[in-house]
C-alpha cells in the first residue's frame, strides 16, 4: 500500500522512461522528481537492495515500499 499514489506513478514513469537504467540513474536523473541519486541509493540499502538493481525487478509492492520510503525522507 502506497501513501502517496501521485508520486508512486511518477517513480514508476522515471523507472521506464529511459530503458536499461538502474533505480539510481533513472530517478536520480527524471527532473520532475528532484531526488538525488544519493538518496535513491540510501533507501535502496536500507530495503536491502543493491544500488545497481533495476526497475523490471521490482514488483508493485517493492515500489510502494520504495515511494513510501522516499517521500519520508523528502519532508
Amino acid at each position: 500500500y502506497c501513501k502517496d499514489e501521485q508520486m508512486l506513478t511518477r517513480v514508476i514513469r522515471a523507472t521506464f522512461n529511459q530503458r536499461r537504467k538502474t533505480l539510481v540513474n533513472a530517478i536520480g536523473n527524471a527532473p520532475n522528481l528532484n531526488i538525488s541519486k544519493e538518496m535513491v541509493a540510501e533507501v535502496l540499502s536500507e530495503m536491502g537492495e543493491s544500488a545497481t538493481v533495476r526497475g523490471e525487478t521490482f514488483t508493485l509492492e517493492k515500489f510502494a515500499d520504495f515511494t513510501n520510503k522516499i517521500s519520508k525522507k523528502l519532508r
